[in-house]
């Protein structure tokens, strides 16, 4: 009985000859793209919840004090803070993941901001510049010292500026959050991203809300 020898060239031409050999080889270029897409389709659905989380957060807390009817203090600047957080859970994974605090992890300041009118006296057509009253945060906080500028609207919020839109008589609670988000899956291959959210929000039934202790272990100002 002779044996049949096949060639390893007739075995390729066989196998490309095959309509399974398209498929195969279809699904091999695919699969890595599709693998691709859905790993940062995962990672864009949580940039957007991560964002919106703390824009509401940010939000909550500016609302907290701007409906305050009294003056506040440094303890009621955090329960503002810890109240805010813990309705938003989805903020707080990056930092479980990297056992640590979340207010280690990020920072987030609530201030008083106070405008004036750059000409005194002024009753019509006025523009007004701006002062840091007082500021608390859980990583450094605005300086009383450096008054906050104009800025764009459609600028980066910043702990040195305002938009220009809310410039005007009065004064504004701001609640300022910033945030490193880290990618889950592609670690390795995408940095982290630092997310800035600004909230602005004029108080509702005072002029301004005081701050009743100033300085401390809080870094209130006045």
């Amino acid at each position: 009985m002779t044996a049949t020898i096949v060639k390893p060239l007739n075995l390729l031409a066989r196998f490309t000859r095959s309509p399974s050999a398209a498929s195969a080889v279809e699904f091999a270029i695919i699969f890595p793209v599709f693998v691709l897409l859905m790993l940062g389709g995962f990672e864009i659905v949580r940039y957007i919840t991560v964002s919106r989380q703390l824009t509401y957060a940010a939000n909550s807390m500016a609302t907290m004090l701007a409906e305050r009817t009294s003056a506040v203090n440094g303890n009621g600047v955090i329960f503002a803070f810890n109240s805010a957080m813990i309705t938003f859970p989805q903020v707080l994974n990056d930092p479980a993941r990297k056992n640590t605090n979340w207010y280690n992890y990020m920072s987030i300041t609530l201030s008083s901001i106070l405008f004036t009118p750059t000409v005194n006296g002024c009753t019509s057509g006025c523009t007004y510049k701006a002062n840091v009253d007082w500021s608390i945060g859980t990583n450094g906080s605005r300086s009383c010292s450096v008054a906050p500028v104009s800025a764009p609207s459609t600028s980066t919020p910043s702990n040195t500026t305002l938009p220009q839109d809310v410039f005007t008589a009065g004064s504004i609670i701001v609640a300022d959050v910033v945030y490193p988000f880290v990618p889950i899956l592609a670690l390795n291959f995408v940095p982290s991203i630092t997310l800035r959210r600004s909230v602005y929000l004029q108080p509702r039934y005072l002029n301004k809300i005081p701050m009743a202790n100033t300085g401390g272990p809080y870094g209130g100002c006045s």
